[in-house]
């Protein structure tokens, strides 16, 4: 899974102090959420199809190409900006293994995650507590890793595929499917809620708690 995406900040003022807004349109993405009194941290991801081979490198040219679509404020927010970066979003099949002997791996060496699945970080630190409780109840080095890697490696495959459907909900094309946000805005929250606790659970972060 690969697409395109600018992540930035820009120092602006004048906007309401609780400012965070998302747009999703035909394969793009994006928001603005107030980082402090006059900060504005801001992304916007684009399907790869929909950047010119040309414009890759260049995340100015991007943003120019593609602010029309965008609304007043996203324009005032991204033409203010300066400081902007152009990264390719990817991810990995699950591992069959994750280390041999007196080796392992850990967080986006054993499990790259999309930034969909807002798990990233999260998982690294759950890989470091089952790595350290692995240690502690094992005494040769070797059989504790391979615990540790069988007590993580189906757990993070499911945040894989999972942020790899949403990746693609998100970033789909196709003009019935980006019927998406309003079918978002009318789903009732507590079954989502619901089925993305039951996803972190299996994931071994459980966010209902």
């Amino acid at each position: 899974m690969t697409r395109t995406a600018l992540i930035v900040g820009a120092g602006i003022g004048g906007l309401s102090a609780a400012i965070a807004l998302r747009n999703m349109g035909r394969g793009v993405e994006s928001f603005l959420v107030r980082a402090s009194d006059t900060g504005i941290y801001w992304g916007l991801g684009l399907a790869q199809e929909l950047v010119p081979v040309g414009m890759r490198d260049d995340p100015a040219a991007i943003l120019r190409h593609v602010s029309p679509r965008f609304d007043e404020t996203f324009r005032a927010v991204t033409s203010g900006t300066t400081d902007m970066r152009v990264d390719e979003l990817v991810d990995r099949d699950p591992l069959p293994f994750w280390g041999k002997g007196a080796v392992t791996l850990l967080g986006d060496a054993a499990h790259p995650v999309l930034p969909h699945t807002g798990q990233g970080a999260a998982q690294a630190m759950v890989d470091a507590v089952a790595l350290g409780k692995a240690l502690g109840e094992n005494g040769n080095v070797g059989d504790a890793l391979r615990a540790y890697e069988r007590d993580r490696r189906e757990k993070t495959a499911v945040l894989v595929a999972q942020g790899r459907r949403t990746a693609r909900i998100m970033g789909t094309t196709n003009p019935v499917a980006c019927r998406r946000e309003v079918a978002v805005r009318l789903a009732p929250i507590t079954p989502l809620v619901k089925m993305w606790a039951a996803i972190n659970r299996r994931a071994g972060t459980d966010v209902s708690r």
